[in-house]
């Protein structure tokens, strides 16, 4: 089966005036129509977008997702998909995706407030009774930074990249020595694991990167 282009083109048209009425579960159809006909990165975030505004935010990701693989310019696709995580309480996948946003697109106001809104909650799961335990607690302002596991690790490479070698060695400095204190805490823990243990995680294969970071800067 071919791609109909022009009655792509037509669907997405109709779908974005609906859109411009208000009328978001039509729109979402009309994109949905046009994305099966002629798949482009932009109708698919739409048609996310509409999802998201219908309340869908679970049928919101599928779109967000492919538009973001699709597409050249996906800081927008990222900041809907950052949404629709948190709207289904996927704190972990909100804060991946708008930090993919900020990475790339720090002028990105919209993903600012998000961002700040997220890491509060964050903050909220590391302290306090039965959460981040006390002797971790001074890492706390390392993780609010640094913790981007391996999951992330492109974005993780930009942060290394634009934050200098200076605070690359300060992090590894600081966190190194505490690798073995991590490891044998997060392996006292059965599945499923809370929260702050998946932060630590992060912490943790992060600092190891930092430090394949740097010596590659040293070898280079």
């Amino acid at each position: 089966m071919s791609l109909n282009h022009e009655l792509g083109r037509q669907k997405y048209d109709e779908g974005r005036r609906a859109m411009d009425r208000g009328e978001y579960a039509d729109a979402s159809e009309l994109l949905k129509a046009s994305a099966e006909a002629s798949p482009h990165f932009k109708t698919l975030e739409l048609l996310g977008e509409c999802r998201l505004k219908n309340g869908d935010a679970h049928g919101a990701i599928l779109p967000l997702a492919a538009s973001i693989g699709l597409g050249s310019n996906e800081s927008r696709a990222c900041y809907l998909l950052a949404r629709a995580y948190l709207a289904l309480d996927e704190h972990e996948e909100a804060l991946r995706h708008v930090r993919r946003v900020l990475i790339k697109n720090p002028n990105y106001e919209a993903a600012k407030p998000l961002l700040k809104s997220i890491e509060e909650h964050r903050r909220s799961t590391l302290v306090g009774p039965s959460q981040l335990t006390e002797e971790f607690s001074d890492l706390i302002p390392w993780i609010e930074r640094w913790a981007y596991g391996d999951d992330d690790a492109d974005e993780r490479a930009l942060m290394f990249e634009k934050s200098g070698d200076a605070a690359v060695r300060e992090f590894v400095n600081v966190v190194t020595p505490r690798l073995g204190e991590i490891r044998r805490h997060l392996a006292s823990f059965s599945q499923p694991w809370p929260e702050p243990a998946f932060w630590l995680k992060a912490l943790a294969e992060a600092v190891i990167a930092a430090d394949r970071f740097l010596a590659s800067r040293t070898a280079g």
